[in-house]
């Protein structure tokens, strides 16, 4: 199964990583690497950055690197900061989930809006960020709730939330 996210193949090339910020926020449909909520459920385009996968502190030769760098909403962010896993913590499969390389599914199951983790990197994950923090809790019920409502099909998060729910919302708004 394909991942969530993907960088764009030729990935850009600049010496201040800031200049990705349109490109990453495309590559990321809008929506964040880590909580997976689309801006609109996220206060928006303001409330969010890039995201050094793996942190500027630890791997200052990928402070430029287009593909280390991930669009993130404020709170996962500020969750994930310059954390990262050791050695010893990685041998045992704890680390953050990478959602260019894998899939919402192979490490978690909604259950109602919580997103039980099935995999130690998912509960290393949803641990180290918040992700199942009563509010997003509260927000993913939203989302799911109001997807049902305008859908036939089934929300994935395996899919970015851009593709599914944000056109049936601009299409009941257009009417």
């Amino acid at each position: 199964m394909p991942s969530i996210f993907s960088h764009r193949v030729p990935s850009p090339s600049e010496n201040n990583y800031q200049k990705y910020r349109p490109y990453i926020r495309e590559d990321f449909h809008e929506c964040c690497a880590y909580c997976l909520l689309h801006e609109r459920f996220a206060n928006g385009e303001r409330n969010f950055e890039l995201d050094h996968f793996k942190p500027k502190s630890k791997y200052d030769q990928l402070k430029e690197v287009y593909t280390n760098i991930y669009y993130s909403c404020h709170v996962c962010n500020r969750g994930k900061w310059h954390h990262w896993p050791s050695e010893e913590l990685q041998s045992k499969g704890y680390r953050f989930i990478d959602t260019c390389r894998e899939t919402f599914s192979e490490h978690f199951v909604d259950e109602d809006g919580y997103w039980k983790p099935i995999s130690n990197a998912g509960k290393y994950t949803a641990e180290r960020i918040r992700l199942n923090s009563p509010h997003n809790i509260e927000i993913r019920k939203m989302v799911k709730s109001l997807h049902n409502q305008l859908s036939d099909s089934v929300l994935d998060w395996d899919k970015p939330i851009k593709d599914q729910l944000i056109p049936l919302i601009d299409a009941l708004l257009e009417k």
